[in-house]
């Protein structure tokens, strides 16, 4: 469900949308989630399982960018324990709002995590996340990207104008020493790699045979049907130009690591060949 543009499906939708009432606590949003981060590269990045009201997991990021500041990539609201071994990697300086629907704890974790920090979100949604979910941003992704906060912010082809953005985020040493420049993309909705069936029939009915979002990386059916405008386009941006773009315009020597917003992050130096997969998956 979290898919369907423009439209909530939750009891409270201005709450679970991202637009916080009177009546709305931090308490309120904590759903099932992992008890405490996973780190994908040291010191550098890590990653947080958490649930959704429905059979979906979703994930939240956490990059240590070079000023030494925490970015939150799609803020989860955590259990106290979570929210004090984050503050033990440092200040959170900025929160990403990815996509409109992946907003539903991103006021609640500000107020409570990091009322300083920048909110920012994909300018191509600034205004729809004012107008429809209440939540005014402080600056966008791609501004980020000019400060050097993010590598680039990257958008497929093949997908409608103003899609999501790919983020690219520099895993470098501390002492810039290492001989080889590694780099992690972050999607949102573009690729799943939910390796895990759900319990129950429903869920899984629902996981493979209405939305396609259940196996390794991958465009769900969902996805192929209502918002690819171009699959041969998308699977030649996945396998080619992406990693071509990676290494020639941006200089990154290897792909380290893969994250999505709902499944299982990969990491290794095989990446590449993972977006291959995804693509070939895309044209079967």
């Amino acid at each position: 469900f979290v898919l369907l543009p423009n439209t909530n499906y939750f009891p409270d939708c201005a709450t679970m949308g991202g637009r916080a009432s009177k009546e709305d606590t931090y308490e309120a949003h904590i759903l099932p989630h992992d008890a405490r981060l996973t780190a994908l590269w040291p010191d550098r990045l890590w990653i947080l399982k958490g649930s959704l009201p429905f059979p979906l997991p979703r994930n939240m990021l956490v990059y240590r960018a070079r000023s030494g500041g925490l970015v939150v990539w799609s803020a989860i609201a955590v259990a106290e324990a979570v929210l004090e071994e984050i503050a033990r990697l440092g200040p959170i300086e900025v929160l990403v709002i990815p996509s409109l629907h992946h907003c539903m704890d991103a006021v609640v974790f500000r107020a409570k995590a990091a009322p300083n920090a920048r909110l920012v979100c994909p300018a191509s949604i600034r205004a729809a996340l004012e107008t429809k979910k209440g939540i005014a941003c402080d600056g966008t992704i791609e501004e980020l990207v000019e400060r050097g906060t993010f590598a680039a912010a990257l958008t497929a082809d093949g997908m409608p104008e103003g899609g999501e953005l790919a983020i690219v985020l520099d895993l470098f040493a501390d002492d810039d020493t290492a001989p080889t420049r590694r780099c992690a993309v972050a999607f949102c909705d573009l690729l799943f790699n939910i390796l895990d069936e759900p319990d129950g029939w429903f869920a899984k009915f629902v996981g493979t045979r209405v939305f396609g979002s259940i196996g390794p990386l991958h465009v769900t059916s969902f996805g192929k049907r209502f918002f690819v405008t171009d699959k041969h386009a998308l699977a030649r941006w996945i396998s080619t130009v992406l990693p071509e773009h990676l290494a020639s315009t941006l200089g990154f020597s290897t792909l380290g690591v893969i994250t999505v917003a709902h499944g299982d992050a990969i990491v290794g130096d095989d990446c590449r060949r993972h977006l291959d997969l995804a693509a070939q998956r895309l044209l079967a």
